[in-house]
């Protein structure tokens, strides 16, 4: 978890997406929209991420 002190940008979301860092960047995505509701970038950042998210883990659970 970010602590809510930190400085949380749709930059920084992006950044953590393109790393791998699905969880951190949904986080990140969601704290914005809270503020900023009517960001229609954000929710679909956000449902691009939850994807990835989603299907890296359904890539893990059927290596296992």
């Amino acid at each position: 978890m970010i602590p809510d002190n930190d400085f949380k940008t749709a930059t920084m979301a992006r950044l953590y997406s393109n790393q791998g860092h699905y969880e951190k960047a949904a986080e990140i995505y969601k704290h914005l929209l809270k503020s900023e509701p009517e960001r229609q970038d954000l929710a679909i950042a956000l449902a691009e991420v939850e994807r990835k998210l989603h299907d890296k883990t359904k890539q893990g659970n059927e290596d296992l």
